[in-house]
């Protein structure tokens, strides 16, 4: 996000997407997809949020409202002067064909929390729980969940969905705005997450209450609350590592900053 003045002076606040709120609301049971949640529920953070079911779209082609069902967004669509009724009935059909392909990858993505992936062989432990639901979210077979591993545009073409349909766009748009690429450059893992929170039914999005910032002033909270300290505009010079643990930073003084003295440091 960023913040912009009008000439007047006011201030406005461009906030980042859905995408990275969801699951946030402490109201709501959490999701397992979303690392932040499970960090503000381990520091005891709750991020008060408000919960919204639909927004605004602008396209060249109207303003339109965007719903969990995105039939409803079609139907909007289709009053357009260049649309016609075998169109829409073709657009919805590859809609449906792509959410059918899109709930069992959803699923892989839900059935196994990021908390739960690490890099040592701990990942044995912490993953095992878990493994039962990730099997059967794949159908049995694990292989289909390489489909992740591809870029999403793959998957819209099994679907059916044709180049120049507003489908396509729109999905781009979506892509663009989770990873700057259109559908060609993400990953299906990418999309599968919003896709599934997006467009499933009732689906309920969150905005925390004082957006990004507020985020962030809750993970700094719980550090302090636990004994922890934030040093900001602290350059670190070395990780001090012992037995394999991080057991301390070494960083750059203020004054080393000012003077850029390579010589003098203080150790935190």
């Amino acid at each position: 996000g960023f913040t912009a003045k009008d000439k007047e002076g006011r201030a406005y606040t461009f906030d980042t997407g859905p995408s990275f709120f969801s699951g946030l609301n402490p109201d709501l049971p959490p999701k397992l997809s979303n690392p932040l949640r499970s960090v503000l529920d381990a520091i005891g953070e709750p991020l008060p949020c408000i919960p919204y079911t639909t927004f605004g779209l602008s396209f060249p082609e109207g303003d339109f409202l965007h719903t969990s069902d995105f039939t409803n967004l079609l139907e909007q669509v289709s009053t357009l002067p260049n649309k016609n009724t075998n169109q829409q009935q073709e657009e919805l059909a590859s809609w449906e064909n792509l959410m059918d392909l899109m709930q069992p990858l959803a699923d892989t993505v839900e059935a196994m929390p990021t908390a739960a992936l690490r890099t040592d062989v701990g990942v044995a432990l912490t993953t095992a729980p878990f493994l039962p639901k990730l099997l059967q979210s794949s159908g049995g077979n694990p292989l289909n969940n390489l489909q992740l591993t591809k870029p999403f545009q793959s998957l819209l073409n099994r679907a059916g969905i044709q180049k120049q349909s507003f489908t396509q766009r729109w999905l781009d748009v979506l892509c663009f705005c989770l990873s700057g690429l259109p559908a060609s450059g993400t990953i299906t893992a990418e999309m599968a997450m919003m896709m599934g929170e997006f467009y499933e039914p009732n689906a309920i999005m969150d905005c925390p209450i004082g957006g990004a910032k507020a985020i962030v002033d809750a993970l700094v909270k719980g550090i302090e609350k636990h004994g922890g300290k934030v040093f900001v505009n602290t350059p670190v010079q070395q990780i001090q590592v012992q037995d394999g643990k991080a057991t301390g930073v070494i960083y750059k003084s203020k004054k080393k900053r000012k003077t850029n003295d390579n010589n003098n440091n203080d150790n935190k």
